[in-house]
């Protein structure tokens, strides 16, 4: 792909992630090898957050000039009230990821999670139509999935400790009733699933699901949103002991949203083969 490169683009533009807790992201890294790719100069910046200062801690920083801010765990769905205008995946899913202060001053919200899983899924050529899928988790990256495994057509289980939250997110698609259901955890015990993801935060505390672990086989596809530098997540862990021969960490779908977030802000989508490579090499859960 070609890129121009914005001669207005400066190291005076300053984007910024923020949430709680941030120290194990590697965005700024990924911003830095964006930059390399295409040529753009500009700042990005990690700020960890308390729960009571979120706001007033995002608005200073479009007011003092901020162009973009990436958001993550846990104020995806607070930072939906902050935008002015939203995009359609934003609505439907009611989760925010990525602010971008346009030209008359209003900030645009998006949600690039769903996207960034789905394109990630596609490199790694784990997802097919009619793929049996199980999801668990109903939180913002779940809420942020959902619709692009379903027009994929993928065959969709959701599970999660809290079911109600589950059914909320099912019940926004029920043109898709034929091709999702809820589960309890505790009856997921039969299916032969081709692809199980986790998409809940317990990787965030070292943690897993309290799945039953006796439905994965070498044959499953096991992936999880989360991810650790040079480590393997937990649910990962229980994975592979149970046979599961192809398990993956979310570090490719960080790339991805990286990548949508990118566009957003700045109009061009790096080319992100050459990335995936760099950092597949260092990070990625073999």
């Amino acid at each position: 792909m070609l890129f121009v490169k914005d001669k207005k683009m400066s190291l005076n533009n300053v984007f910024a992630l923020f949430g709680n807790p941030v120290e194990h992201s590697c965005s700024p890294e990924i911003h830095q090898e964006f930059q390399k790719f295409t040529g753009l100069k500009y700042k990005y910046r990690k700020h960890l957050v308390k729960k009571y200062t979120f706001e007033k801690k995002v608005k200073d920083f479009f007011n003092s000039g901020g162009l973009g801010a990436n958001i993550t765990t846990p104020f995806k769905k607070r930072s939906f009230f902050l935008c002015d205008q939203i995009t359609k995946r934003a609505f439907m899913s009611k989760s925010i990821n990525t602010i971008k202060k346009q030209p008359n001053g209003l900030l645009l919200g998006d949600d690039t999670d769903g996207i960034g899983l789905i394109y990630d899924l596609n490199r790694l050529n784990i997802i097919k139509k009619n793929s049996k899928l199980l999801l668990i988790g109903s939180g913002n990256a779940a809420a942020s999935s959902v619709n692009y495994l379903l027009n994929f057509g993928c065959n969709l289980t959701m599970t999660n400790r809290t079911i109600s939250k589950a059914f909320k997110i099912a019940q926004l698609y029920q043109s898709y009733k034929h091709q999702i259901k809820v589960l309890p955890m505790k009856d997921i015990t039969k299916e032969n699933y081709n692809l199980i993801i986790n998409a809940t935060s317990c990787g965030i505390y070292n943690q897993a699901p309290n799945i039953n672990y006796d439905i994965i086989n070498e044959n499953v596809f096991c992936y999880d949103m989360f991810y650790k530098k040079n480590k393997k997540t937990q649910f990962l862990v229980h994975c592979k002991e149970k046979g599961a021969k192809n398990c993956f960490d979310g570090f490719g779908m960080l790339i991805a949203q990286a990548a949508h977030t990118f566009l957003l802000w700045h109009g061009m989508f790096p080319y992100i083969d050459k990335i995936y490579e760099r950092f597949m090499k260092k990070i990625t859960v073999n």
